[in-house]
């Protein structure tokens, strides 16, 4: 938002410009936003002047397609991860030993990475949580990141019984963010939106773990129901819950599953594929112009 300099030394000294495109300026998003009449005047300024548009979802494409009144030059590439992510691997034994300092031996771990923003409906989460606890009493809910919503989160969880099946890691550096992803036995995303191609989809894939995230466009772009992941309607806790406890009760599937995850990754959200992807559409948006 408001990121006019690029494009003003773009058409000063003729330098092609290729913009990303994560999010648009009036639509929900983490932050609060600010002089939003102002902002969108100055992103159609930089999209008619740019001359490659990458957005992560179709959702982004076709807005800003409605702006410009064309999409020759909008290019849809979704997130994805580092080659060094995925072929890093963690030792059997280093888990265990993860396991055992965070007392969850012999416990079925849910688990979610980011930021504790009220964003991810962080209340979804913890009472889908209290449900499973009914039928599945060794689970715990491992959360790797923190922010304003932690005291929401333990309060939650205090209201509805469970206080000691969640465990809030914290912070972590970041070349030891794969270890504790390790340790979860299904990877769950509470909430996205319309446009948002989610990181942490990519990298719980990309180590081989069951995901379960709700069903908006770029995220069912990406997974293959039943096949490399399981997807719920969104804010629907019925469906999350179905598909939640049937991983649970199913350790084949779940293996199944997040080894296919893995091989799609590996095949098609691999960071250095996407520059590929958009090196040769620049060059052909160039060639055109």
């Amino acid at each position: 938002f408001f990121n006019l300099v690029g494009a003003s030394i773009s058409k000063q000294y003729n330098i092609p410009l290729i913009v990303e495109v994560n999010e648009l300026s009036g639509y929900e998003r983490v932050r609060d936003q600010v002089m939003i009449s102002l902002a969108k005047k100055i992103e159609k300024t930089i999209f008619t002047r740019a001359s490659l548009i990458v957005v992560v979802s179709n959702f982004l494409k076709e807005k800003i397609a409605e702006m410009l009144c064309s999409d020759k030059k909008i290019l849809v590439v979704p997130n994805g991860v580092s080659k060094k992510w995925l072929e890093q691997t963690i030792s059997d034994e280093d888990i265990c030993t993860l396991r055992k300092k965070k007392r969850i031996v012999n416990k079925k771990v849910i688990g979610f990475i980011g930021e504790l923003d009220h964003w991810h409906n962080f209340e979804f989460l913890v009472d889908l949580i209290a449900e499973l606890k009914k039928s599945c009493g060794n689970l715990v809910l491992v959360i790797v990141g923190d922010g304003p919503q932690r005291e929401r989160i333990l309060s939650r969880a205090k209201e509805r019984n469970i206080g000691e099946s969640i465990l809030i890691v914290g912070k972590v550096p970041h070349d030891e963010v794969r270890n504790y992803l390790e340790l979860f036995d299904i990877a769950i995303i509470p909430h996205s939106n319309e446009y948002r191609s989610p990181i942490k989809l990519y990298e719980y894939m990309s180590i081989g773990k069951a995901v379960v995230a709700p069903a908006t466009e770029p995220i069912k772009s990406v997974i293959n129901e039943g096949v490399d992941g399981l997807i719920f309607e969104p804010g629907n806790k019925e469906d999350a819950l179905n598909k939640l406890s049937f991983l649970l009760l199913n350790p084949q599937k779940r293996k199944e599953i997040g080894k296919n995850a893995k091989i799609k990754i590996a095949e098609k959200y691999l960071w250095q594929r996407h520059s590929s992807v958009i090196l040769e559409k620049f060059m052909e948006v160039c060639h055109e112009t």
